[in-house]
């Protein structure tokens, strides 16, 4: 570092001042930063930090660090009060929309979803003969089904009589848009069978017929999927005499005898004063 030069003469503040300024410039302009000490350079009056390798790079948003997230990191799906959070497709969060007042979280093949408490405060019926396919109404999860076959038929000139059908009550699990097929049996004719009832795999067999007194059979019971108690159908009988039968009874109604037609729904046809058919089943569908 060069020193300045004096000259002869008074030594003034105002020369010692230039000549200190003139030495600290010329040391500044040979100074060469440490290895690994920062290089600062200053922006509008202040340090500007070049960051050490691997330090995060912040950039700034609004004032504060914007920070890139990790490849782990859960972003939150959510956008309004009452939202929930559950598992989508490979289990990637997935926000469900909060559900009206009074639904209740259900899964409906595997999928989280809204549903309402069902009351069973709406029935429908089907008389005997009738058939087709019920569409399960929107936010209806679960059916009771109530199933009555055709009563068999009795015997005009013979001495047969028909037994009567099963009564089966079911809770059944089902799906809001689905088209389910039924059948109700119609009551046995002259020496015929009754009809069955049948829906979502519930089956009321018809009551049989047979020409002998007290062998008409009753209907035979098939159990679909779900919580389920049956009566069984009932055989035909002897009425006033060794000769002459009566229908089976129902659970609703007593069969046809020698002088009376069947009272009950799904009831046996009897033998002899036009007494003869089995009376019809009907299916009652209760949610």
């Amino acid at each position: 570092m060069a020193l300045p030069t004096f000259v002869a003469g008074p030594l003034t503040a105002a020369a010692l001042n230039a000549a200190l300024q003139d030495a600290v410039s010329t040391a500044q302009a040979g100074m060469a930063p440490a290895s690994g000490s920062p290089n600062y350079a200053p922006a509008s009056g202040s340090p500007n930090y070049a960051p050490a390798s691997g330090s995060p790079n912040y950039a700034p948003a609004s004032g504060s660090p914007n920070y890139a997230p990790a490849a782990n990191y859960v972003i939150n799906p959510m956008t309004a009060a009452g939202d929930l959070v559950i598992g989508g497709a490979s289990g990637a969060p997935t926000r469900l929309a909060a559900g009206a007042n009074g639904l209740f979280l259900s899964l409906v093949a595997g999928v989280p979803t809204w549903a309402s408490i069902q009351r069973f405060s709406n029935l429908v019926s089907f008389s005997a003969g009738a058939s087709g396919n019920w569409t399960v109404p929107a936010g209806i999860s679960l059916v009771k089904a109530t199933l009555l076959g055709g009563g068999g038929g009795g015997d005009a000139s013979g001495t047969g009589c028909g037994g009567s059908a099963p009564y089966i009550v079911a809770m059944i699990t089902v799906t809001p848009g689905n088209a389910m097929p039924y059948a109700v049996g119609a009551g046995g004719a002259n020496a015929a069978n009754g009809g069955s009832t049948s829906f979502a795999g519930f089956v009321s067999g018809g009551g049989t017929y047979s020409n002998t007194v007290g062998s008409g059979l009753g209907g035979t019971v098939t159990l679909g999927t779900g919580a389920a108690w049956s009566l069984p159908g009932q055989k035909s009988h002897l009425s006033i005499d060794a000769t002459h039968g009566a229908g089976g009874d129902s659970p609703l109604g007593t069969g046809a005898g020698y002088y009376a037609p069947a009272l009950g729904l799904g009831a046996g046809g009897a033998y002899g004063n036009g007494a003869t058919a089995g009376t019809g089943g009907i299916l009652i569908l209760e949610y």
